[in-house]
């Protein structure tokens, strides 16, 4: 009968074969979604890689390239199932090396491979998996110094420390960890000893001279492009990362947060979970006899929950990460299931089987990538129906990355220039070069201007990008050529349909959902633009249904059932956006202006106080919040909230304008006249309400003055003139407000304000046939204008026909039951009806 030490390395080739087997069956067969297409071309053409480059990722991908297993892309998915293969290698041996046993080295490494996030990263081209592989020869190494108290196991750590830079920088928060374990040991003490390790480390480090280098040789991936001192030191010190970390929220909502990160480590063998996590506190707990080994391993996992909540910017549903606090707990769920062994063998047999078969029969279809080509088809769709040697302005990751994977490394429409966009950013990948360009609006006007056609991957903003307003919809971005964005109309939609974008199994994760409601909400455009809106509404609920996670294509499919006038539609789905995005305080800010639209103020104020909890100096919100208290007659609470809004925005015309409109609703005059003054200093538009206040002053000799002094700087101001007619009337300057009154009417036949004032006073100097004709006009616009009933009541009445001014008011009574004239008008009909009998 063989011994364990003979049986081990029979049992390792094992659980190797089974676990390359699980990944390679449910290996993805092309490129991914995310990152991958930007690796795997930073791989075939040695590139260099976002920051901090990766270099080693890189080197090693493009041996795999060179290996021919396929096409590149599944070359580079391949490598990533060896790393994790490999990983679970290195875990078994040190498991083993504690243990001397081959069952909790046999269930640690299939449990490590099997974990919903390491096999999420397993069988697409990432960098996590050959991250996993270097902590856990480092594991192993130090298992073997430890044990064997051998300095040349120390030495190869401090290679392959300095060496796993060269992949992922988070190693930094191993750091804690390894001075736990290794303080106090009489070979760390030694002074040449930790020379020697620094050298090392050093000459691991250097890996990244490979980025200078390549970049000097401008290959296809060129990520800022890191052959100057300063760009080199921008790219690997990650400061796009800083920069992005910087600018969230994290650190105000670190509960919440801290919250989704200890769940997700709790959830990573599915129904498992509780009998993983019921192990690993069992070998922590029986760590207590080895205090420095417990230390170091709550150091891993504290250390790495810190980079993670205060370092790593991204999304937790988007990436991997935690790759060493899974190891570590990993180990602590091996050694409790040998010290449980020791006790109850059976049981600790049945709960390892148990935890093992739930883990992986629960991750499975989540992590199946195997019929997964979204990413690929949703490329090529995009590039295949592009005109001839144009330009193509991609966008984020889905889109740029898997265009640039065909466009590099398997050479599909080299006629099309590929550019990179980032909000107003535009810029070549011919090499790739990044996303800093203080000049890029200019280069993507010359760019624009040296192609035939110039095609954008993503609805273009007006507001960064003047001169593309007139992009039409065409197929899954815009067009800046109407004839262009024809073309081909029906068969661009086609491929999607026998792609089955709609398959459920494909869009499991964020990026894949992502890809499908963007095709549906492009789609939704492209019906709209014929003015099918029928098939425009279908076409954005599925675009709700594909991607219930996708924030940002949520908010895409609300604005555009606001700018339909879908109001109620576009509340639902920034509602839903609300419970995605529970940090965003635009979302509820959003949310209360289309309540405002509906009129419903009160609904409107919840949602902008929302928004302040979230972020006090969120932009619009205090002013917001107080229009909404102001309509529901707050004024003092609307007044205080300007204040704040004013802080924020000293220069501000529109709060400037409305706190005004406050003092004004108040009664305080001159304090609504001070502000103004104010407000029309920086924008003229404003300069009517001066007039307006004098008005409701009652001195219409200055109002006339000032409404005078606005028209100079805007003549042709329709409300200006029918206001400045009616200060006129007041003041009996009858045929000045007649002349005024008829110009706003010339100026805009539909601006029915002037037309009833015009039937008001053709009333007053008895001009009833004029008046009656003004009315009338009024109603054949608008049929339901109840004031104008009023008055053409009246003129009828005063010109003798009385038939038609009975008509006329219980017409206005019908519209207007509870007008404060209602009463009189009804009590005028009574005599009539005694007139008439």
């Amino acid at each position: 009968m063989l011994s364990q030490k003979n049986l081990a390395p029979i049992i390792l080739l094992l659980v190797s074969a089974l676990t390359f087997h699980i990944y390679l069956y449910t290996l993805s067969p092309t490129v991914h979604t995310g990152d991958s297409g930007e690796l795997i071309a930073a791989g075939y053409s040695l590139g260099v890689a976002h920051n901090p480059g990766y270099p080693l990722y890189s080197m090693i991908g493009k041996a795999f390239c060179l290996m021919g297993f396929g096409n590149i892309a599944f070359s580079m998915n391949l490598m990533s199932a060896v790393c994790a293969v490999l990983a679970s290698c290195f875990l078994f041996w040190t498991v083993y090396r504690i243990t001397g046993r081959i069952l909790p080295s046999t269930f640690g490494a299939l449990l490590l491979a099997t974990s919903t996030t390491v096999w999420w990263q397993a069988v697409v081209a990432e960098v996590y998996t050959l991250h996993l592989l270097s902590l856990s020869i480092l594991g192993y190494g130090l298992t073997r110094f430890l044990t064997d108290k051998d300095g040349r196991w120390l030495y190869l750590c401090a290679f392959i420390f300095g060496l796993s830079f060269g992949n992922h920088l988070s190693l930094i928060m191993m750091v804690p960890a390894l001075f736990c374990l290794l303080w106090g040991n009489r070979l760390v003490r030694d002074l040449r000893s930790v020379l020697v390790c620094a050298l090392l480390i050093t000459l691991g480090l250097s890996i990244y001279i490979y980025l200078p280098l390549r970049a000097a040789t401008s290959p296809a991936m060129n990520w800022s492009n890191p052959k100057t001192l300063s760009a080199f030191v921008y790219h690997v010190g990650s400061k796009e990362h800083q920069s992005k970390a910087s600018a969230t929220s994290v650190t105000e909502h670190a509960q919440e947060r801290l919250a989704e990160i200890l769940s997700l480590l709790a959830k990573q063998h599915s129904a498992a979970a509780p009998l993983f996590i019921f192990l690993v506190l069992f070998g922590l707990f029986h760590l207590r006899h080895h205090p420095r080994l417990g230390a170091a391993a709550i150091l891993a996992i504290l250390f790495d929950i810190v980079y993670v909540l205060y370092i790593n910017p991204v999304p937790l549903t988007v990436t991997g990460f935690g790759y060493q606090s899974y190891l570590v707990m990993t180990m602590l769920f091996a050694f409790g299931l040998w010290r449980l062994i020791q006790r109850m063998p059976r049981m600790a047999a049945a709960l390892a089987l148990c935890t093992l078969v739930l883990s992986i029969v629960g991750n499975y279809y989540e992590n199946d990538r195997s019929r997964d080509c979204i990413a690929y088809r949703f490329a090529r769709n995009s590039l295949l129906h592009i005109a001839r040697d144009a330009a193509f302005l991609a966008k984020g990751d889905n889109q740029l990355f898997t265009s640039f994977y065909l466009h590099a490394v398997e050479g599909q429409r080299p006629d099309v220039s590929l550019f990179d966009a980032y909000g107003d950013l535009a810029l070549s990948t011919e090499p790739f070069q990044g996303f800093r360009n203080a000049n890029m609006q200019r280069a993507a006007v010359e760019i624009r201007e040296s192609h035939k056609a110039f095609i954008f991957g993503f609805r273009p903003d007006p507001r960064l990008m003047p001169w593309a307003k007139g992009a039409v919809p065409r197929g899954l971005g815009y067009s800046l050529s109407a004839s262009d964005a024809a073309m081909d109309s029906s068969g661009l939609w086609a491929i999607y349909d026998l792609d089955k974008i709609d398959d459920p199994s494909i869009h499991k994760r964020l990026l894949a959902q992502e890809i499908a409601a963007k095709y549906h909400l492009s789609k939704a455009r492209h019906e709209k633009s014929l003015g099918r809106m029928n098939l425009w509404r279908k076409e954005l609920a599925l675009a709700s249904l594909a991607g219930p996670l996708v924030e940002h294509v949520r908010v895409a499919i609300a604005e555009e059932y606001a700018e339909e006038g879908s109001i109620e539609d576009a509340i639902r789905e920034y509602e839903a956006v609300e419970k995605i995005a529970l940090y965003d305080p635009s979302v509820p800010n959003q949310l209360g202006l289309l309540y405002r639209k509906l009129g419903k103020n009160e609904k409107a104020a919840e949602k902008f106080e929302a928004a302040i909890r979230l972020n006090p100096r969120q932009e619009g919100a205090a002013y917001n919040l107080g229009n909404a208290l102001r309509a529901l007659g707050r004024i003092d609470e609307a007044i205080s909230l300007y204040q704040e809004a004013l802080l924020l925005s000293p220069n501000s015309a529109d709060i400037l304008n409305n706190m005004g409109q406050a003092y004004k609703a108040k009664g305080e005059f001159e304090k609504a006249l001070d502000f103004f003054r104010r407000s029309s200093e920086r924008d003229p538009k404003y300069l009517a309400n001066i007039g307006l206040t004098y008005s409701a002053m009652g001195k219409y000799h200055l109002a006339i003055s000032e409404y005078k002094a606005a028209l100079k700087t805007t003549p042709d101001s329709k409300v200006l003139h029918n206001n400045l007619g009616t200060a006129y009337r007041r003041t009996g300057q009858i045929n000045e407000a007649i002349v005024h009154f008829e110009k706003a009417t010339r100026l805009d036949p539909e601006f029915l304000a002037p037309r009833v004032n015009l039937g008001g006073i053709f009333t007053q100097t008895k001009s009833y046939h004029r008046a009656i004709a003004n009315y009338e006009a009024v109603l054949r616009i608008n049929p339901g204008y109840a004031s104008a009933y009023l008055g053409l009541g009246q003129a009828c009445i005063l010109a003798g026909n009385a038939s038609n001014a009975a008509r006329a008011w219980a017409k206005f009574l019908a519209l207007a039951p509870n007008d404060p004239k209602a009463a009189g008008v009804r009590k005028a009909l009574e005599r009539l009806k005694r007139r008439g009998n």
